[in-house]
């Protein structure tokens, strides 16, 4: 196995087990996350954060899985995501948060690299049919 190929079942696992951990402890993944209150909307949105990284986790497996070439566009669009929550947690003003985003984003840029050097994932000579 490449190195390449441990991130993206490291990704995909940590994304599942972030999602989880959002159901089966909203209180915690709240603190985890830098909230400084854990009132219903934050919980409310703890919790549809853990649908959308389980999402992330079971379709990057997928992707690595049954077709590894598409985790080349993959990676760098589910950094986005990442990045929009380092965004928006700053315009909230909850500073101690963002910087775990940072680290995520810079995880799936790990991961987007490793995908694009990667030669055996190249499907250039190979249209849609």
């Amino acid at each position: 196995m490449t190195r390449w190929v441990h991130t993206a079942v490291r990704v995909g696992c940590c994304f599942v087990g972030l999602g989880a951990s959002c159901f089966a402890s909203p209180i915690s993944a709240a603190e985890s996350y830098g909230f400084l209150t854990t009132d219903e909307d934050t919980l409310r949105w703890v919790k549809v954060t853990g649908i959308r990284d389980l999402s992330l986790g079971v379709a990057t497996l997928a992707l690595f899985f049954l077709y590894p070439p598409a985790i080349r566009v993959f990676a760098p669009s589910a950094m986005f995501v990442t990045l929009g929550d380092a965004v928006t947690r700053l315009i909230l003003r909850q500073h101690s948060a963002p910087y775990q985003h940072h680290f995520g984003s810079l995880v799936l840029l790990v991961l987007s690299v490793c995908a694009w050097l990667d030669p055996r994932l190249d499907m250039s000579d190979q249209k849609y049919q």
